[in-house]
């Protein structure tokens, strides 16, 4: 047989085999491959980092501004001043413990402020945390590429035929 011909033949017994061998699995019971689980890719949330940034880095800002301020004037004025602005600096805590009336120069009608103030650098520092915890978010398994087969002429000078392409 000239090599042509057989080269053809070839093609074409295997293009009906390929095309056959799903149904010939079926025949035989054999189960198709189960999908795969989809993925989970782990997302922060972006409006409570953001928002929790924000809180935080505005109340404690503006804290650690404060006590820096307070304490400078309390180095210059007084000697003897106590060591209540510098706890003002502390985040989350330091509001509450300035608070507590322990300090001199502190009136004790700023307590509910001061405890307003370390509520909300709490509740900024939990939403920061919050935000970078985030959540994992399932992702689409994308389906796998079904095996192609195509034939196609091919024509030149010197050859003739058909060609046979695949892609899985």
């Amino acid at each position: 047989m000239h090599p042509r011909r057989l080269w053809l033949v070839t093609t074409v017994v295997a293009l009906i085999a390929l095309r056959a061998a799903p149904v010939a699995a079926q025949a035989t019971g054999v189960e198709p491959l189960s999908p795969t689980p989809p993925r989970t890719v782990h997302r922060v949330q972006r409006g409570l980092l953001i928002a929790g940034i924000v809180t935080f880095q505005a109340s404690w800002g503006l804290a650690v501004l404060t006590g820096v301020t307070a304490f400078a004037g309390c180095i210059d004025s007084d000697p003897g001043c106590t060591r209540g602005p510098d706890r003002f600096m502390i985040p989350i805590a330091g509001p509450f413990i300035v608070a507590s009336g322990h300090y001199q120069g502190v009136p004790t009608s700023w307590a509910p402020a001061l405890v307003a103030w370390g509520v909300v650098e709490a509740a900024g520092a939990a939403m920061l945390v919050a935000g970078l915890v985030g959540h994992d978010v399932p992702v689409p398994a994308s389906a796998p590429p079904t095996p192609r087969i195509s034939l196609a002429p091919m024509l030149s000078p010197e050859v003739r035929g058909l060609a046979l392409g695949a892609a899985w």
